[in-house]
């Protein structure tokens, strides 16, 4: 929790934030007690007008692994990620600076996992019908990522697992 705090050294964010995604991987259900605090931390993280831009997909992506961990009870922290990801999903780049055509790129690859890894989770707890209202927003972003000339191929790879 220290580290997802940790705003002046984004590196020891970053890590922490992928630390807390292989946690949720590996205990699965047993991190749902945790989650409260834990989401709390990474929503205020996103927030944080300090955090470095490179930690924010890190964030984004944790969402969908967190999900994943915890199936249906997810649904608490649903709205709330799901608006995340629908601010994020709205950045996009200049056609002429690839510094930040890279950085967009690796936010949508962030998105999707997180969207993923939200669908599948609350598919496998029965609770699918949750996403309804927020499906529009996903679709519109897969659709915009569909015209993006720009768009690299792991995004692209993430897109279709996204609607697998």
């Amino acid at each position: 929790m220290v580290g997802i705090q940790n705003f002046e050294s984004y590196q020891v964010c970053r890590v922490a934030v992928g630390l807390v995604g292989d946690i949720c991987r590996a205990i699965e259900s047993k991190v749902q007690p945790h989650c409260n605090e834990i989401m709390t931390a990474l929503m205020q993280s996103l927030q944080n007008s300090s955090l470095h831009r490179n930690v924010k997909p890190p964030v984004l992506s944790c969402f969908g692994d967190i999900a994943l961990a915890i199936s249906g009870a997810f649904e608490p922290y649903l709205q709330v990620s799901l608006m995340m990801l629908y601010q994020a999903s709205q950045i996009q780049a200049p056609p002429d600076d690839d510094e930040l055509i890279e950085y967009v790129d690796c936010l949508r690859d962030g998105i999707l996992e997180a969207y993923t890894g939200i669908l599948q989770g609350l598919k496998d707890g029965g609770r699918s019908e949750v996403l309804v209202p927020y499906v529009e927003n996903i679709l519109a972003f897969l659709e915009m990522l569909s015209g993006d000339p720009n768009m690299d191929e792991s995004v692209l790879g993430k897109a279709v697992g996204c609607l697998g």
